[in-house]
């Protein structure tokens, strides 16, 4: 059990289970919006919000490309295997750690990636200006943004233990039910 115990879904207000039905991919067949959902403000922006969903600027492929190395980096066991429409192949994925069988955009994305991972402190100008050879500002931002929510994202589900067997740090407790007027 994740350190935070999930809602029962016939706990959720209808209108959330209704939108958390609507969703599709992995996360939403998880326990993962189930525990956010004991703060249910987290939970709309959850739901807003759906991870993985904008292609942006950088497309489908490569985001969820760097979703899935993250995941690797992150030891996320189950979102190194949940794959989403749009995502690469297999047999890119088991390139990813290996940037002489990619594209130079895409290996220089993972890299960024990567070092965001495990020394962030080595992106520096020069880095940069590397990364400015194969996108631009705004990907460059979007890079960044999408990058720090990944690797935060994968630290922070890991430390929830949401495939977790021991019993929960907070156990759910159902609301009492409202008196009868």
């Amino acid at each position: 059990m994740p350190v935070i115990e999930p809602i029962p879904r016939e706990d959720l207000d209808a209108a959330s289970r209704d939108r958390l039905a609507a969703l599709a991919g992995p996360i939403a067949a998880s326990r993962y919006p189930l525990v956010l959902a004991r703060n249910p403000a987290v939970l709309r922006k959850f739901l807003d919000e759906p991870p993985f969903t904008d292609p942006g600027l950088l497309g489908t492929r490569l985001k969820e490309s760097l979703r899935i190395r993250s995941a690797q980096l992150g030891g996320c066991s189950t979102c190194q295997v949940a794959r989403y429409d749009g995502g690469p192949g297999e047999e890119f994925v088991a390139c990813m750690s290996d940037a002489s069988q990619l594209e130079p955009r895409d290996a220089l994305a993972l890299e960024f990636l990567e070092r965001m991972h495990l020394d962030h402190l080595s992106i520096d100008a020069a880095f940069y200006q590397r990364l400015g050879t194969a996108f631009s500002v705004p990907e460059i931002l979007e890079l960044g943004t999408f990058c720090a929510e990944l690797v935060g994202g994968h630290r922070w589900v890991h430390t929830l233990d949401m495939l977790g067997v021991a019993a929960p740090v907070f156990p759910y407790e159902a609301p009492a039910p409202a008196p009868n007027r």
